[in-house]
């Protein structure tokens, strides 16, 4: 972690089963060590696309469960992984203003990664024929330009999952960004692991460098060079 020192917010989880095209989603304000049920779950949480999230909240943004990743709608569910810097003062504002007001209303409350995946889903909607991919980099944008005419920093590690498809970019303007590490077993038939710190000491993990766009389905792990125009 670039920017904190513990993930204490929330925990969270979508995931899809075999028959599912829309994802099961669970949430909570704990972190994972304090929260009673997730134990119990987790052994029985089996899906071919898993999104999992532990928080640390945004600086002024509450906790909540509104406000906990991953977030999910239409089918696809999103995390991110960095925030959005003059948040309450400039960039919320201008990040509502490029959303649809029924869009918005759909959810109880705002952080910066919420408006960040608010963005995505927006394309998403608008145009379902629209490659998760195109409506994840511009999201990306949007923030990003919002970001600068603030002349604000941003961190912005996002992911989308759907049904077949997980994408992410690792993007920053004015920080380090976050770090992210994929690390591909797909020829070994145990799929493909995407992840903000290696989760375990086996082989494999690579660091993916920033302005990449990486991309997992069943059959393949892509990571490619993205430009988010300023």
């Amino acid at each position: 972690m670039v920017h904190g020192r513990l993930n204490v917010d929330g925990t969270g989880v979508a995931w899809w089963r075999e028959e599912d095209t829309q994802p099961l989603r669970y949430a909570t304000t704990a972190p994972p060590w304090a929260d009673a049920n997730l134990g119990a779950l987790s052994r029985r949480l089996t899906g071919h696309t898993i999104l999992a999230t532990v928080r640390s909240a945004t600086i002024g943004i509450p906790t909540a469960l509104a406000t906990t990743p991953p977030f999910e709608l239409d089918g696809i569910a999103g995390s991110h992984n960095g925030f959005l810097r003059k948040f309450r003062e400039a960039t919320a504002a201008r990040c509502l203003a490029k959303l649809p007001e029924a869009l918005v209303g759909e959810f109880e409350g705002l952080s910066d990664s919420l408006a960040v995946f608010l963005l995505a889903a927006a394309a998403w909607r608008e145009d379902p024929d629209l490659p998760l991919a195109g409506a994840l980099v511009g999201a990306v944008g949007t923030a990003a330009r919002i970001c600068a005419d603030a002349d604000a920093d941003c961190s912005l590690n996002v992911v989308l999952a759907a049904e077949e498809e997980v994408v992410a970019v690792r993007f920053a303007r004015g920080v380090e960004p976050n770090s992210l590490y994929l690390r591909n077993t797909i020829e070994e038939g145990t799929g493909a692991w995407l992840a903000s710190e290696p989760l375990d000491e086996e082989p494999g993990w690579t660091p993916v460098a920033p302005d990449h766009l990486v991309r997992l389905t069943r059959s393949a792990a892509t990571v490619t060079p993205v430009r988010i125009e300023l």
